[in-house]
């Protein structure tokens, strides 16, 4: 096995999962911090999406919010994502009121349930694998030497 080319594609991947987990993470952070105000549920309903093997079945939740006298529309409950399971359409119905955040520098960026995602753990753990890696083919490659 070449060493060296195990290292140079840790180094390429890590250049594509660490700033997707940065972003995740620090957006889901700093959610924590974010305004509050009361919105409502505009849709609520089941959609299939395509999934490379087949179509799922999945949720859509869009709800509407006035900050400073303008309305905005969002179809995100959770950080970075637009779609849900099944059971996000059961537990927001249309016209029921909801608290959303939205960050104050960016108030069409509203979300119901903030907090980090556990896809960013996911993330995190992929960063630290091919962080591994790397470390692991930089011991190989002086060992060879």
């Amino acid at each position: 096995m070449h060493w060296g080319n195990l290292q140079f594609a840790s180094v390429v991947m890590n250049l594509f999962v660490v700033p997707l987990f940065l972003h995740s993470f620090l957006l889901g952070a700093s959610s924590y911090f974010w305004n509050s105000v009361e919105g409502s549920v505009i849709k609520s309903e089941s959609t299939s999406i395509s999934m490379g093997s087949g179509w799922k079945k999945v949720s859509r939740i869009e709800f509407s919010y006035i900050v400073d006298d303008e309305t905005y529309e969002s179809p995100r409950v959770i950080v970075g994502k637009k779609y849900y399971d099944e059971k996000f359409e059961y537990l927001y119905k249309v016209s029921q009121p909801v608290l959303v955040y939205y960050p104050s520098f960016y108030p069409s960026y509203g979300i119901l349930i903030k907090g980090i995602t556990i896809n960013c753990f996911y993330k995190f753990i992929l960063m630290c694998i091919f962080i591994y890696t790397f470390k692991l083919s930089s011991t190989k490659l002086k060992q060879k030497t």
